[in-house]
């Protein structure tokens, strides 16, 4: 099931953890609010501005190209996935 996980979660989760960030959790919240850093920030509930910031360090910590629909695509199904195996 792992295999199934983009590295770019895992890369995620990682510095999460070590800088004590949520940087997979607005992820999260931002593919699930068609990419609206208006929506991903009253979601987590926090100002537009830290939200912005939030993303801008996942894409430059990540890379990911939010334009690319097949990589969004990814990105949902391994976040499912990835929260399935961490709810075990």
């Amino acid at each position: 099931m792992k295999k199934n996980v983009p590295c770019t979660i895992t890369k995620l989760d990682n510095y999460d953890r070590k800088h004590n960030t949520e940087l997979l959790h607005t992820l999260n919240s931002y593919i699930r609010n068609n990419l609206s850093v208006k929506k991903t920030s009253l979601d987590l509930m926090i100002q537009y501005r830290s939200a912005s910031y939030r993303i801008k360090k996942i894409k430059e910590i990540t890379n990911i190209n939010f334009d690319d629909n097949i990589e969004l695509l990814s990105l949902r199904n391994g976040l499912i996935i990835f929260d399935i195996i961490h709810n075990m």
